[in-house]
């Protein structure tokens, strides 16, 4: 199941507005190699060579929102987290999009709320509504 939500900017002349969806829903348990090929093409060969001639035993993947504390940059990604037999695991990078460092956290779409508006940059951000989906 997923869930996410629209926000839009508090300016009415403005017109900013965004819907985040977020979760697992609408991307079933794919085998792996089949999720890879779904993922930016950037993180496929990442993802190929760190499970090159290794077992998987479980991995997980959804669609989560992150904030990069460095640019306060606001960005969506697929993020995907492999387990191995061997006790071993591997998990995708969270850098951030735009200035490319390592400094992200992962938020809720709630969080976006009363954050200054990325388009016009003079009014505050508000949830219009929040999304349950599948």
């Amino acid at each position: 199941m997923g869930y996410g939500g629209t926000i839009v900017c508090k300016n009415v002349d403005c017109g900013y507005r965004k819907t985040y969806y977020l979760g697992r829903g609408e991307m079933p348990i794919y085998p792996l190699s089949s999720l890879i090929t779904k993922l930016h093409p950037k993180t496929r060969p990442i993802i190929e060579e760190a499970v090159k001639d290794r077992h998987v035993q479980n991995y997980e993947h959804n669609r989560s929102l992150f904030h990069c504390t460095d640019c306060d940059h606001v960005f969506k990604r697929v993020t995907v987290k492999i387990e191995f037999h061997d006790g071993g695991s591997f998990e995708t990078h969270k850098r951030c999009s735009r200035c490319k460092k390592d400094r992200t956290k992962e938020i809720d779409v709630g969080e976006l709320e009363n954050r200054i508006c990325p388009k016009c940059k003079e009014s505050l951000l508000k949830m219009d509504s929040f999304i349950l989906w599948d």
